[in-house]
C-alpha cells in the first residue's frame, strides 16, 4: 500500500509518494461515523539531510491511500489539521474523505415527490461529490423540508424516511472518489477470522440498560392511538416504555416497532489486517475460547499500518443483519 501527497497551486497539480517518510498511519471509520479517517505519522527530523526535500504537509493538501499511484484509491481525502508532539519525531497529520464536506455544508431547501436516491444525487451536486453506486428505494418521499440542515442530514433523513416504510437500513460510504449508498448489513466481505489463523484476542460487552419493549402511538393532537409490545421482552424484564408520533404516510405501528431496542451484546476483536473489513460489512467469525461462531456486522474499525505490518481492531454488532444465503463464506472455505 502506497500514500501519495497531492498539492495543488493554482492550475499545476503534484503528486509526491510519501510512503517511506510516514512511521505509520491508521485508516478508520465507523457506522456512526460518516466520513472516514486517516490519521498519518510523519518523521519530524529538521536537520536529517535525507528529508531536506521532502513536500510540507499542509491543511487543504489532498492524499491518496492507493496500491500505486492510477490505481483506485482506498481513501482519498483532505488534510485538516496536525499535531506536532516535538520538534524532533514525528508529526500527527489527520486527513477526512470527502464526505466531510457534506458533513460541515448546511443549506435550507424543500423536497416533494422525490426518492431519497434522488435527493442523495442532488446533495451531491450542492457540494461536489461524484455519485457513486447509489441503491435504488422506488420509493417517493412526498415532502421533506430542510431548514438549515448539514447535506449528510439531509441525505441520511432521506434514507431513514424510505426506512419506515420497508424496514431497511442503510449506510453512506466513499468508495475512492464516488459516495456509495447500501443496505446495512447486506453487504458480506466474505471473510472468515479464526482465533487458529488470523485472529489474535477477542473480547465481549454485554448491556441492558437502553431497552424499549412497549411503544405508545399518539396523534398529532396528542392523542394515543396505539400501542406495541415486545411480550418476549416484557415478561422477562419488565417493561421500558417509549412513545411515537404518527408521521403522515408512515404506517405508524411499524414505525413504532423500530424503537424496539434488545439488550445489546458487542464484540471487539484483534486480527491479522484485511482491508475488506470495514464498518457496514459483514464478516464470519470462530473462535473457540469464547465460543463465539456465527456472521457478524462491523460497526466500526481501524487499521494501524506500521513497518510493512498491517493490523486492525473491529468492533461488531450483536445483531445480525444478514442471512446466511447472502454471505459468500462456507465451511468449505476453511
Amino acid at each position: 500500500m502506497k500514500l501519495y501527497l497531492i498539492q495543488i497551486e493554482g492550475n499545476i497539480e503534484t503528486t509526491y509518494d510519501i510512503t517511506e517518510i510516514v512511521a505509520s498511519y491508521t485508516w478508520q471509520g465507523s457506522t456512526e461515523q460518516a466520513s472516514r479517517q486517516l490519521d498519518v505519522d510523519v518523521l519530524n527530523a529538521p536537520l536529517d539531510p535525507n528529508l531536506q526535500d521532502v513536500p510540507r504537509i499542509s491543511a487543504g493538501n489532498f492524499v491518496k491511500l492507493a496500491q500505486s499511484q492510477d490505481a483506485v484509491p482506498l481513501f482519498f481525502g483532505m488534510f485538516y489539521n496536525s499535531d506536532r508532539a516535538s520538534q524532533v519525531g514525528t508529526i500527527t497529520y489527520t486527513a477526512y474523505d470527502m464526505l466531510y464536506h457534506a458533513l460541515k455544508s448546511k443549506w435550507s431547501r424543500s423536497f416533494k415527490n422525490m426518492t431519497a436516491e434522488a435527493i442523495t444525487i442532488a446533495c451531491c451536486q450542492e457540494v461536489g461529490i461524484t455519485p457513486g453506486n447509489i441503491i435504488a428505494t422506488g420509493i417517493n418521499i412526498k415532502k421533506m423540508l430542510i431548514d438549515n440542515e448539514s447535506i449528510f442530514d439531509t441525505m441520511l433523513k432521506a434514507y431513514n424516511k424510505v426506512s419506515l416504510i420497508n424496514g431497511k437500513k442503510y449506510m453512506f460510504k466513499m468508495s475512492g472518489m464516488a459516495l456509495d449508498v447500501f443496505e446495512k448489513g447486506y453487504v458480506s466481505s466474505g471473510i472468515l477470522l479464526t482465533d487458529d489463523s488470523n485472529l489474535t484476542d477477542v473480547n465481549i460487552k454485554e448491556d441492558a440498560n437502553d431497552i424499549v419493549n412497549r411503544v405508545k402511538i399518539y396523534d398529532q393532537n396528542g392523542n394515543q392511538i396505539g400501542v406495541v409490545n415486545d411480550d418476549d421482552s416484557i415478561k422477562r424484564f419488565g417493561v421500558f416504555q417509549e412513545t411515537y408520533s404518527q408521521e403522515e404516510g408512515v404506517a405508524p405501528e411499524a414505525a413504532a416497532k423500530e424503537n424496539f431496542k434488545s439488550p445489546s451484546q458487542e464484540f471487539s476483536c484483534e486480527a491479522i489486517g484485511d482491508i475488506g473489513c470495514i464498518a457496514g460489512y459483514g464478516i464470519y467469525i470462530k473462535d473457540t475460547s469464547t465460543g463465539l461462531v456465527g456472521h457478524y456486522w462491523i460497526t466500526q474499525d481501524s487499521h494501524h499500518f506500521e513497518g510493512g505490518v498491517h493490523t486492525m481492531s473491529l468492533t461488531l454488532s450483536f445483531k445480525n443483519l444478514m442471512t446466511e444465503s447472502e454471505l459468500t463464506y462456507s465451511e468449505e472455505d476453511e
